[in-house]
């Protein structure tokens, strides 16, 4: 297809001496939403994997465009590489056909990272598709209304990622996944530990002296239910799987939420989910690939690979 042609932008390196740029940027296409610097710096300048893998457009001193990708190590059809979530993308409305350039000079500006992958909204979406991005299906929540089990002595509430058997979890899905983030020590305390203003959760599970895995929750109010949300969860077996959530979901109970939920694109748990009552399609989020086709069912997606929760 051939595409428009549109004025082309000066692309800078980004500085955080611009911010207050951002935060302009920030309001005017989120509707007079503000940004937080901490988060920002935590997301974009304190990343263990890549710092700073944000594109800028500029028209003058004016900052018109703006992309920002939260990289990460991890396991891509056997090998490791760097991957990205395509999550923080701001244009100004004023400038019509800018994101075409933005995606473009991100795509080129990130060339160490091989795989980038987004879940655009109902605006942006059709301009991934006419970019040429590769829409590979909708991730849907996997919902639960709460109800009492009886919990596993052996799960416990940690506070930090400390053991090096936490960074270790994620190793066997690498064998049996198209796509896997790498949650190693750094990046499971830089995401779920020192990210600002998290009410992140977190438990693991023990069984004769081995930790099998761990599960991080939060609860968040949507209009008026309140959720217990699943943000990720990393099992070497079925039973700490299912264990692990018995216990989101009888937590859910204890905190009188209205629904317990998770994103899990692995189909190796969909039916085990379907055993423990758990329904699946709602709020369906498109996911998209920026330069090839995958099957979303032999990637490893829970909510944590997304920068929305």
């Amino acid at each position: 297809m051939k595409l428009p042609k549109i004025p082309q932008y000066k692309v800078l390196p980004y500085d955080n001496s611009c911010f207050d740029k951002v935060k302009e940027l920030f309001s005017m296409a989120f509707s007079g939403r503000e940004i937080d610097e901490k988060s920002w710096e935590w997301q974009f300048y304190n990343n263990p994997c890549k710092n700073k893998a944000v594109t800028t457009l500029w028209d003058g001193d004016n900052l018109i465009a703006l992309n920002g990708l939260s990289p990460a190590f991890c396991h891509l059809n056997g090998r490791k590489c760097i991957s990205a979530c395509s999550g923080t993308t701001m244009a100004r409305p004023d400038y019509p056909g800018v994101s075409i350039q933005l995606f473009r000079e991100c795509e080129e500006g990130n060339s160490d990272v091989e795989l980038i992958y987004g879940f655009p909204n109902k605006n942006s979406f059709p301009i991934a598709k006419f970019i040429g991005h590769h829409y590979v299906g909708d991730i849907c929540f996997w919902t639960i209304k709460p109800r009492r089990f009886d919990v596993s002595s052996n799960i416990y509430t940690i506070t930090t990622f400390d053991k090096e058997e936490h960074g270790l979890l994620f190793m066997d899905l690498t064998e049996r996944t198209d796509y896997l983030r790498d949650r190693n020590i750094n990046y499971l305390n830089w995401r779920f530990v020192k990210k600002p203003f998290n009410n992140y959760s977190i438990v693991d599970y023990r069984k004769n002296g081995q930790i099998q895995g761990y599960l991080v929750y939060n609860l968040y109010r949507e209009d008026i239910e309140q959720h217990l949300q699943v943000i990720d969860i990393i099992a070497t077996t079925d039973e700490s799987f299912v264990k692990l959530m018995e216990y989101a979901i009888n937590e859910g109970c204890k905190k009188g939420v209205d629904i317990v939920k998770l994103w899990m694109s692995y189909s190796k748990y969909h039916e085990t989910l379907r055993n423990l009552g758990f329904d699946y399609g709602t709020h369906p989020f498109k996911c998209v690939f920026w330069d090839r086709d995958m099957d979303l069912s032999d990637c490893y997606f829970t909510m944590s690979d997304s920068d929305i929760f």
